[in-house]
């Protein structure tokens, strides 16, 4: 099989999958971590939301489901545009068919650059309420393994951008 020489939305949707799915262990891995650690399952959703809602958000007396709701929205959104982006620039690279190995690590250090992103300099800015969450050791090992890696992993088993994947029609020219 060859990486197939086509545009990179060819590329989109299983940028989006491969997000997706990484968005949602991630996400299981906050509440479970915030859970352990003393907090609420619903911390993370409600943090979210909070990108939204305002600090409201945070507070108990604050609706939890509406907050559920627009926190899973807006987590799944970015979720699959941080996919899409690791895909695509992967593809771009032409860096699609290196082994597993790499991948993993690939996706590992792209989750931890989301990380001091998102949280260390964005959220510093934009956020304050953020700062108080996610401490290093924590918001590393979470982006990096649990949202990173899996995005690798996703390429890895799937090889987007192969021609001749069992779910495409390969048409001779």
């Amino acid at each position: 099989m060859s990486e197939r020489p086509g545009l990179a939305i060819d590329l989109v949707p299983d940028g989006i999958t491969a997000g997706v799915v990484a968005g949602a262990l991630i996400m299981v891995a906050h509440m479970l971590a915030a859970f352990v650690l003393g907090g609420s399952l619903e911390g993370p959703l409600r943090l979210v939301s909070s990108l939204v809602l305002g600090p409201a958000a945070l507070s108990r007396i604050y609706p939890f489901l509406s907050a559920a709701v627009i926190g899973s929205v807006i987590h799944f959104e970015l979720s699959a545009l941080y996919g899409v982006f690791f895909v695509v620039l992967l593809g771009r690279l032409r860096r699609l068919d290196i082994r597993a190995p790499r991948l993993l690590v690939t996706g590992a250090a792209f989750g931890a650059i989301l990380w001091v992103t998102n949280y260390q300099i964005l959220a510093a800015v934009f956020f304050p309420s953020f700062a108080v969450v996610s401490p290093f050791w924590l918001g590393l090992v979470e982006h990096s393994l649990f949202f990173g890696m899996t995005l690798g992993l996703y390429v890895a088993l799937v090889r987007p951008g192969r021609v001749g994947r069992e779910d495409e029609q390969t048409v001779a020219p």
